[in-house]
């Protein structure tokens, strides 16, 4: 109990940082990119259970067969995540994240072994 409780306040906590810098015209605009926290935990989080979600979707409902249920589980996860990102760096004018990705990625491996495997 002990080992959860010290690696979820080592997960969420702040002292491990790396700022971005973007440079506006009048305006220094700094971002934060850590590689613990609650963004990340969302972006593991939400890959794992599009994956499980969408392979039920196919498989079980739609009654596709395995491989074809795989695949696009895997990669319109994949896809979501570069897709949230770009949106990121074009509309909302922040960063391309890769960190978010390889959360993305680490989430969609978790919910292949957990889900699909």
């Amino acid at each position: 109990m002990e080992k959860i409780i010290f690696l979820l306040i080592f997960f969420f906590t702040e002292d491990l940082e790396l700022k971005y810098q973007k440079e506006d015209s009048l305006k220094k605009i700094v971002y934060k990119d850590n590689w613990f926290g609650e963004d990340k935990l969302f972006h593991f989080s939400v890959s794992s259970l599009l994956i499980g979600s969408t392979y039920h979707l196919l498989k079980c409902r739609l009654k596709k067969d395995n491989k074809l249920s795989t695949y696009f589980s895997l990669t319109g996860t994949f896809f979501l995540g570069i897709s949230k990102e770009v949106y990121d760096k074009k509309i909302k004018k922040e960063i391309f994240s890769y960190k978010d990705l390889i959360y993305d990625l680490l989430g969609i491996l978790f919910g292949y072994f957990l889900f699909i495997h």
